[in-house]
C-alpha cells in the first residue's frame, strides 16, 4: 500500500513534465525595418536552441510604402536524414505580411542557401518551431527596407576606402608638380621664374680650418678695438701704405742718386 502511494505521485510529476515539455515554448518579438540594416537571430546563437521552441517575428517598415528585404546570413536546423533529406523536424515558415496566415515565401530547414526574401508590403512574418530531439544552432539573418540599403559597417568601411584615395591622389599629384619642377631647379639655377617658385638650394660653402681660425682672430681684434674706443686697423689701408711708403723711399733715393751724378 505504500509503495502505491509513493507511485501515485512521482507517476503525476513525470506526467507534468512531459506534457510541459510537449507544450513548449511560445516567444514573440517585433522588430523595425529602416533603411540601415539591422540584425536579429535565434535565442542563445551560436549556442543550439531550446527544444520544442516556438518563435514568432514580426517586422514593419516605418514607411507604409516601404518593401522588406531579409537575408539568412547562417541557418543551421535539425532535418530528416534520408536518401533525399527533407525538413520535417525543425523549420522555418517566411509569410509575407503581418500574420502567419499570410502567403508564404519561404518554408524549410535551410538545407540548401536562402536567396533573398522580399516583401510586397511593409510587414514580414516569421515562425521558427523546434521539437524535442537535435537541435542546431539556429539562425542569423538581416533586414532592411528598399529605401537606402546600408549596412553600418559597409558605409564606415567604404568611407575608409574613399579617405585613402583621396590622400593618394592629394599625395601623387603634389610629387607630379614638384618634380618638374625640381628638375627645373637644377637644370636652370639663376632663372627668375624657378627663383620665385623655389628658394635657391645653394648649400652653404664650408670653410677650412685655417680661413674660420682666422676670420675668429678678426672678430676677436675688431670686438676689443670697439671695446677699448680705439678705431680697429685696417690691414688693407696697413698694406697699401707700407707699399707706398716703401715707393716713395725707393723714389727718394734714386733721386738722391741721380742729383749726386749730376753734380
Amino acid at each position: 500500500m505504500e509503495k502505491s502511494i509513493c507511485i501515485r505521485p512521482l507517476a503525476a510529476i513525470m506526467v507534468l513534465q512531459f506534457s510541459l515539455a510537449t507544450a513548449g515554448t511560445t516567444i514573440q518579438y517585433s522588430r523595425t525595418g529602416t533603411g540601415t540594416a539591422d540584425y536579429f537571430s535565434s535565442p542563445g546563437y551560436p549556442q543550439p536552441y531550446a527544444s520544442n521552441l516556438t518563435l514568432d517575428l514580426v517586422l514593419t517598415a516605418t514607411s507604409r510604402s516601404a518593401i522588406l528585404y531579409m537575408d539568412f546570413l547562417d541557418c543551421d536546423l535539425e532535418f530528416a536524414t534520408a536518401k533525399v533529406p527533407y525538413c520535417q523536424l525543425d523549420r522555418i515558415t517566411v509569410h509575407d505580411g503581418p500574420l502567419s496566415n499570410s502567403s508564404v515565401l519561404y518554408q524549410g530547414c535551410c538545407l540548401n542557401d536562402v536567396t533573398t526574401l522580399q516583401s510586397s508590403g511593409p510587414d514580414l512574418f516569421l515562425r521558427f518551431v523546434s521539437d524535442s530531439t537535435v537541435n542546431g544552432r539556429g539562425f542569423y539573418l538581416k533586414f532592411y527596407t528598399n529605401e537606402t540599403a546600408t549596412d553600418s559597417s559597409e558605409l564606415t568601411s567604404e568611407s575608409a576606402i574613399i579617405i585613402i584615395i583621396v590622400i593618394t591622389t592629394v599625395c601623387l599629384s603634389c610629387v607630379g608638380v614638384l618634380l618638374p619642377l625640381l628638375y627645373f631647379k637644377h637644370k636652370y639655377p639663376n632663372s627668375k621664374f624657378s627663383n620665385k617658385i623655389l628658394p635657391r638650394l645653394h648649400l652653404p660653402k664650408t670653410l677650412k680650418a685655417s680661413e674660420k681660425l682666422e676670420q675668429d682672430n678678426l672678430r676677436k681684434n675688431t670686438a676689443g678695438a670697439t671695446t677699448s674706443g680705439t678705431k680697429p686697423p685696417d690691414l688693407l689701408e696697413s698694406c697699401y701704405g707700407q707699399t707706398n711708403a716703401g715707393t716713395s723711399n725707393s723714389n727718394g733715393s734714386v733721386s738722391k742718386a741721380s742729383d749726386k751724378r749730376l753734380r
